[in-house]
């Protein structure tokens, strides 16, 4: 109802709308309410079509993306995965036109981001590389559900090449996210409480 600023906008926008959808899809099929499950399906693509497309434009057209928020890129890449783990579940399984279309759109979204590794690694560190999990993880637990269909002898191997990498990228943030702990701070209160517990027993 309010005009805003295009340049508040990222991919922040997409959690509350198509990840929970989504997500909530998936939870209904797995808790046996298919029905349901397919409905909140839609209204996720719904919410991924329009936001998507408005993120699309301010990204292409709108200010530049503030540096400590260009992680948050990432979930602009989330929904194909989000969208397919949840119509996994709704089929149980079952490889179809829908998969190979999620697949590919999926692949698309996420090669990019071969090409802003540099900028990621340039950038200091901030909270919003914690926006690299959420997209990682889902394109993982998507990307070998996918290999489980193609019976190969090379899926079980390549799987566990996703598996590691998804893992080595969200421990680094893990890793990274230790240096934002004030433990200076967290120490001298400490130093300062035990002083303070002293000073009044010694009264």
């Amino acid at each position: 109802a309010r005009p805003r600023d295009p340049g508040t906008l990222h991919g922040g926008y997409l959690l509350p709308t198509v990840a929970a959808s989504l997500i909530t899809s998936q939870s209904l099929a797995t808790i046996g309410h298919p029905g349901a499950a397919k409905a909140l399906f839609g209204a996720g693509i719904l919410f991924w079509v329009l936001i998507g497309a408005m993120l699309l434009s301010r990204f292409t057209t709108g200010p530049e993306m503030p540096r400590p928020l260009l992680p948050t890129l990432a979930i602009f890449s989330a929904p194909p995965a989000v969208a397919g783990n949840a119509w996994w579940v709704i089929t149980e399984g079952r490889p179809g036109t829908v998969h190979e279309l999620l697949l590919g759109t999926m692949a698309a979204l996420l090669l990019p981001h071969l090409f802003l590794i540099r900028a990621y690694v340039r950038i200091p560190f901030a909270l919003g590389f914690w926006a690299l999990t959420f997209t990682t993880a889902a394109s993982a637990t998507y990307g070998v559900r996918l290999l489980s269909l193609t019976g190969a002898s090379w899926s079980t191997l390549l799987s566990w090449v996703v598996v590691g990498v998804a893992t080595a990228v969200i421990g680094a943030v893990a890793v990274r996210s230790l240096a934002l702990v004030p433990f200076r701070r967290i120490l001298s209160r400490r130093t300062a409480g035990r002083t303070t517990e002293t000073a009044s027993v010694t009264c």
